[in-house]
C-alpha cells in the first residue's frame, strides 16, 4: 500500500522528494478556485494541489442547458507564489510573465504516511520515536479572498507546514489572463503561545518587522518502515562440537555425577516347543507316557 503527498518549494525550482520517497510528477502549486463567489480549496499536502500545467483559468463551468463556458465569468484561481517581488506599480501581471511568480511542486509516493507536528512556539519539534524528519517550516492554516470565503489546511496534513513564511503566500489570477496580489487576500498562521500566556486574554500586537517571531514552527515526519519478519534460528554446525566438549564416563568418580544408568534385565526368552517330542510318532509318545521302553525296529 502506498501513500501520496505533495511538497511545495515556493520558488521557481522544482523541489525534491524527501529521503525514502519516490517522485511521481511535478507541476505548479494550485491552492483554490473562486467560482460564482464561492471559494473551494485544495489540501496542499495532497496530489490535487500540484497541477501539471499552469493557466490563469484552469476550469470551466456548465449549466442545466448543456452549455459550458470557459474564461467568461469573473472567476479566479489562486496559486502559491514565489519570492519574486511584485511590480512597483502593482499593475496586473500578464500570463506570459507568470512563470517566475508561481511556485513549483512535486508529488511523491511513500510506503508509510506523513504527518505535520506544530510546536506553537519557535522550537522545532523532533519527530516521535519511529518517525523521521522530512522537512521543517511554518504552521500555515488558511487564506481568504475578499468576501468569497476561504480555503484552509488540515493541521495534520503536510500541506499545513510551508517551508517559507510570507505574509502574502498566494497570488490571484483571473480568466482575462492576468494575475496580482490584492489587498483582499489575507493569510492565517498558527502563533507562538508561551506557557505563561495560556488561559489568558491575548495581548494585541502589530508586527511590521520580524513577523516570524510570532509564527509557530512545524515539522513534517514520515513513519519509518519496520520489518516484522523474525530471523531464522541457525543450527550449530557439526564442527561446533569438539571432542573436548564431550563428557566421558569416569568410573573412579564417587560423587555420583556422570554415572551410567543401571542396566535393565534382559527380557524373558520365549520358550520354544520341544522339537524331539514333535518328531515322535503317536505310538512312541504313548509308550513314553507309560514309562515303557520304546520299541524300535
Amino acid at each position: 500500500r502506498g501513500y501520496v503527498f505533495t511538497r511545495h518549494s515556493q520558488t521557481v525550482a522544482i523541489p525534491k522528494c524527501p529521503i525514502n520517497t519516490q517522485p511521481l510528477w511535478e507541476g505548479y502549486s494550485f491552492v483554490s478556485v473562486i467560482g460564482s463567489d464561492r471559494a473551494v480549496g485544495q489540501d496542499l499536502g495532497q496530489s490535487g494541489s500540484c497541477l501539471r500545467q499552469f493557466t490563469t483559468m484552469p476550469f470551466m463551468f456548465c449549466n442545466l442547458n448543456h452549455l459550458c463556458s470557459y474564461a467568461e465569468n469573473n472567476d479566479d484561481s489562486i496559486w502559491l507564489t514565489t519570492g519574486e517581488p511584485m511590480p512597483m506599480s502593482m499593475t496586473p501581471i500578464p500570463a506570459r510573465e507568470m512563470e517566475k511568480y508561481v511556485s513549483r511542486c512535486v508529488v511523491c509516493e511513500t510506503t508509510t504516511r506523513l504527518i505535520a507536528l506544530h510546536s506553537q512556539s519557535m522550537e522545532i519539534l523532533d519527530c516521535p520515536q519511529g518517525w523521521e524528519e522530512s522537512w521543517i517550516g511554518y504552521s500555515y492554516y488558511m487564506q481568504t479572498s475578499d468576501a468569497s470565503g476561504h480555503s484552509h489546511q488540515n493541521l495534520i496534513s503536510p500541506g499545513s507546514c510551508l517551508e517559507e513564511f510570507r505574509a502574502q503566500p498566494v497570488i490571484e489570477c483571473h480568466g482575462r489572463g492576468t494575475c496580482n496580489i490584492f489587498d483582499g487576500i489575507t493569510s492565517f498562521w498558527l502563533t507562538v503561545i508561551e506557557d505563561n500566556e495560556q488561559f489568558k486574554k491575548p495581548r494585541q500586537q502589530t508586527l511590521k518587522a520580524d513577523q516570524t517571531s510570532k509564527v509557530s514552527r512545524c515539522t513534517v515526519c514520515r513513519k519509518m518502515e519496520k520489518s516484522f519478519r523474525t530471523r531464522p534460528v541457525s543450527l550449530p554446525s557439526a564442527s561446533a562440537f569438539s571432542q573436548k566438549d564431550v563428557e566421558t564416563f569416569n568410573p573412579s568418580r564417587s560423587d555420583g555425577i556422570n554415572q551410567p544408568p543401571p542396566q535393565q534385565p534382559p527380557p524373558p526368552r520365549r520358550r520354544r516347543p520341544n522339537a524331539t517330542r514333535h518328531n515322535l510318532t503317536r505310538s512312541q509318545r504313548l509308550n513314553r507316557s507309560r514309562n515303557l521302553p520304546s520299541q524300535t525296529k
